[in-house]
């Protein structure tokens, strides 16, 4: 039997900061868009769903959601245990 090139720890550890650094690079255009503003009166409205800028056509609000799914499975590689890939046998 051949031997794992990785122990499962550290691919789970590397899947969970690959998934992390997805989350950081969905939400970078949003975090752009909201630190570039001079006040955060309409913070959700201009760069979550592209009101109130003439030249601004893209909602951002899609990055928002991609993140936050990056961040909950990589979360949920990071906190258990295993992470089962295989598919049970039929009877």
């Amino acid at each position: 039997m051949r031997r794992p090139l990785f122990s499962p720890t550290v691919a789970r550890v590397a899947l969970a900061v690959l998934l992390f650094g997805g989350a950081y690079f969905a939400v970078r255009p949003w975090t752009d868009c909201a630190f570039a503003l001079p006040s955060a009166s309409d913070l959700p409205g201009i760069c979550a769903f592209g009101t109130s800028i003439p030249g601004f056509v893209t909602p951002l609000w899609p990055n928002l959601l991609a993140a936050a799914i990056y961040v909950v499975a990589g979360l949920a590689i990071a906190l258990v245990g295993r992470v089962e890939l295989t598919m049970p046998r039929r009877s």
